[in-house]
């Protein structure tokens, strides 16, 4: 089955010009990074333009290394915006570092005056609340990584390190590439995390590959899901990516869990934890009001009434 699209919905692919097939996304990249920043309402479509235009620079001088998407909340916190960079691998980041110091148009970019003096003037910095912008660094899940249990170790040859990279995330799940919803070509990614208790780390991230896989199965055409570790941040806090053809998607994942065919029940009933751990299903593998949820949607120009450079 391949995957089609409602042309009402403006997936993040429409934000650059760079071609399909050169495009870094969830599926095939190395690392994600989620950048997080809050916009003063004076500024919104200023912000909005300037985000925008920081990604596509990106996308058309560094394609291969790097793709940025840009995306707001659906429900949450408005003018809250958050940039998914697709990084091809940890090599990629020297380069970006570079950036500052060699790329005269970066830097033309970033140092230049887009606040009119009527309104008091200044740079970008002026359009984000201070200490308002956050990073979140995402690692396409494996079996085993971070020393979790696993029956079948990697091979010797398939240890990491020099310029080896982490499997990207298509190499989860079993459908063919086409077949496939990730960051560049779904209406709506939910962002889903939770803490997992320390002693069931090992069953947990099973579990969640579990889920993952039985949706993409169940799904197929509506939700892909991939599964992420934290980099960097707090140990064991998990993160899925939802990846939904459309918002209206969700009413599949509902009416799945409502009307459980047996494969589905299997998942979430199963018994998990070994007796000697006290037994149980998934739901004493997370620290309790742990799971969130947050919906975002691509941005496109005009979305929310702001204004912007053109529109789609």
């Amino acid at each position: 089955m391949t995957v089609t699209h409602d042309a009402a919905v403006l997936s993040a692919q429409h934000q650059t010009s760079v071609a399909p097939d050169k495009i870094l996304h969830s599926a095939n990249a190395g690392v994600i990074v989620e950048r997080v920043g809050q916009l003063r309402g004076d500024f919104r479509s200023e912000g909005r333009q300037f985000a925008r235009e920081l990604a596509e620079y990106m996308n058309t001088n560094y394609a291969g290394l790097v793709t940025v998407f840009l995306y707001e909340e659906t429900f949450g916190t408005k003018d809250l915006l958050h940039w998914f960079i697709h990084l091809k691998s940890f090599d990629a980041y020297d380069t970006l570092l570079r950036m500052g110091t060699r790329d005269e148009g970066w830097r033309d970019l970033i140092l230049r005056h887009r606040i009119p003096p009527e309104r008091g003037g200044g740079g970008w910095e002026r359009m984000f609340l201070d200490a308002g912008l956050r990073e979140t660094v995402l690692l396409p899940q494996f079996t085993g990584m971070y020393g979790t249990g696993d029956a079948t170790p990697p091979a010797p040859g398939d240890r990491l390190g020099g310029a080896a990279v982490v499997p990207p995330a298509q190499h989860q799940t079993r459908l063919a590439p086409e077949e496939i919803l990730h960051s560049a070509n779904a209406g709506i990614i939910i962002h889903r995390y939770g803490q997992l208790r320390y002693g069931l780390r090992a069953e947990g991230r099973q579990f969640a590959r579990d889920v993952a896989e039985m949706i993409n199965e169940q799904q197929r055409g509506e939700v892909t899901v991939f599964l992420y570790e934290e980099a960097f941040g707090r140990s064991d806090r998990i993160h899925w990516l939802l990846h939904l053809k459309s918002l209206s998607s969700y009413y599949a994942m509902i009416d799945m869990r409502a009307f459980m065919k047996p494969e589905v029940l299997d998942v979430y009933t199963r018994e998990r934890i070994a007796p000697e751990k006290g037994g149980g299903t998934w739901d004493r593998m997370f620290i309790d009001a742990t799971l969130t949820d947050i919906a975002l949607t691509p941005q496109h120009w005009g979305m929310h009434a702001t204004q912007g450079a053109k529109s789609s």
